[in-house]
């Protein structure tokens, strides 16, 4: 079983591993087909590219998602390429709650891909606004 990291499926034989796993990651989708043996499974678990859309929007006008393309039905047409079979998938759109500004904040500075720009001095008339 393999993690499937780019470093990690590097020197990894093809058609050797019988299962990859991957969770919030790059999703090398070529590579991992090359390394599965027949018959191997391929596990994902991934956050779509609008995950924090309205917030991040919210917190900065010119806000892009950096992976747009980072969503169930690209990831679907990237397996079927590669010629790999799906047995299930589903998206799911959770609801954030935050009890205060000050998770919001934290939340922003620690998730640099969806809130590039952030900046609490910046951001300062908007976190009031909330």
């Amino acid at each position: 079983m393999y993690s499937d990291t780019n470093e990690c499926l590097q020197e990894v034989p093809k058609s050797s591993v019988d299962f990859v796993t991957n969770s919030h990651g790059a999703l090398p989708i070529s590579r991992i087909a090359q390394v599965l043996k027949p018959g191997g499974v391929f596990v994902t678990e991934q956050v779509r590219a609008t995950n924090n859309f309205s917030l991040s929007r919210f917190l900065s006008d010119d806000y892009q998602p950096a992976f747009p393309d980072n969503n169930l039905i690209s990831a679907l047409v990237n397996l079927q390429k590669q010629h790999l079979d799906i047995i299930k998938c589903d998206s799911a759109y959770t609801k954030l709650t935050f009890t205060d500004v000050g998770a919001i904040v934290y939340y922003a500075t620690v998730i640099l891909w969806e809130f590039p720009q952030f900046d609490v001095q910046q951001s300062m008339p908007r976190l009031h606004s909330l």
